[in-house]
């Protein structure tokens, strides 16, 4: 079996399948897996196939990634095939068309989940502020969790403003990062019950 840990790169990954009569019927490049999830005989692995990176790293270089697109691979399980309920397929259905473009983003070196500067490393985040732990989970448990980015909603930029030309202090930099919980999910006014 293939150590997925231990592959140097793409190309040596396609040789493995190759050589062990594995048949590759598609190809996806994508920038980050998201989640998996396993649903009524089909696995659904979330992928984000197009990420932003903020033109200006935030402080100590740390690249932030807005999701620009997203791509969900329905995957048949080996074993029995059994038909999903109405309630899986809508369940599926309402996963697949969860807006993360533009809105989410991850950064791979920063714990984005608490204040600025946060002393806990990217693992050691807040669960109030990831929006995919529980896509994460599977991966957790095998212990990769690593492999799945922490997702948050909202914005993280930053952005060079110039004081004058004759100022020897030099150039501000200013970064804005804003989350969103998801014990909060939802539009503003249902999330606050109103």
């Amino acid at each position: 079996s293939l150590d997925v840990r231990s592959v140097a790169d793409e190309e040596a990954a396609l040789q493995w399948l190759t050589n062990n009569k594995f048949r590759v019927r598609s190809r996806l490049e994508a920038r980050a897996v998201l989640g998996y999830v396993v649903v009524a005989g089909h696995a659904h692995l979330l992928l984000a196939t197009k990420v932003r990176p903020d033109p200006m790293p935030l402080f100590g270089g740390h690249e932030v990634y807005t999701i620009e697109d997203k791509q969900w691979l329905r995957i048949q399980l080996i074993g029995e095939a059994f038909a999903a309920s109405r309630h899986e397929l809508k369940s599926v259905e309402l996963l697949y068309d969860f807006p993360l473009e533009g809105l989410h983003y991850y950064c791979e070196t920063y714990d984005m989940t608490r204040p600025f500067p946060s002393p806990f490393a990217v693992a050691d985040y807040d669960a109030e502020f990831c929006w995919n732990d529980w896509l994460a989970e599977r991966f957790a448990r095998i212990g990769m969790r690593m492999w799945c980015p922490v997702l948050l909603q909202g914005l993280a930029q930053g952005q060079v403003l110039p004081i004058t030309q004759d100022s020897p202090d030099g150039p501000v930099y200013v970064c804005l990062v804003t989350r969103k919980s998801n014990l909060n999910a939802g539009p503003r006014y249902f999330a606050r019950g109103l």
